[in-house]
């Protein structure tokens, strides 16, 4: 999976995620601190990658739109606003079940870590 972090999501992420292999780019390195919303969706969408997000009202909105009228996103993973420890503890959870899913179109909230089930 290839991973848009926009500038709601700490870049201290990005670091610890690219130690695990995970392809990301955050919005600070794309340059595009301050964009809109949509103009990040957009561009996660141009360059294929699945946006993370902790502004889950705005981006449950925008995929409603887009969706509405017929375009398609690479895929919108949500999480409410936690500690780094526990989002990198939910990323993982989350690459760990849905290794194979194919997530154009699809939003998702990052799950509680493994260990919370």
């Amino acid at each position: 999976m290839r991973l848009y972090l926009d500038e709601s999501i700490s870049v201290a992420l990005a670091a610890v995620l690219l130690q695990y292999g995970v392809d990301c780019l955050t919005a600070r390195d794309a340059g595009s601190l301050g964009a809109d919303d949509e103009s990040q969706l957009l561009f996660a969408t141009q360059q294929y990658r699945v946006i993370l997000t902790h502004d889950t009202r705005d981006f449950l909105r925008l995929a409603s739109m887009w969706a509405a009228s017929g375009r398609s996103h690479a895929g919108i993973l949500l999480v409410h606003q936690v500690a780094l420890p526990v989002l990198l503890l939910r990323f993982r959870a989350f690459q760990i079940r849905y290794q194979q899913t194919e997530f154009v179109n699809q939003v998702l909230w990052l799950p509680p870590p493994l260990e919370e089930k």
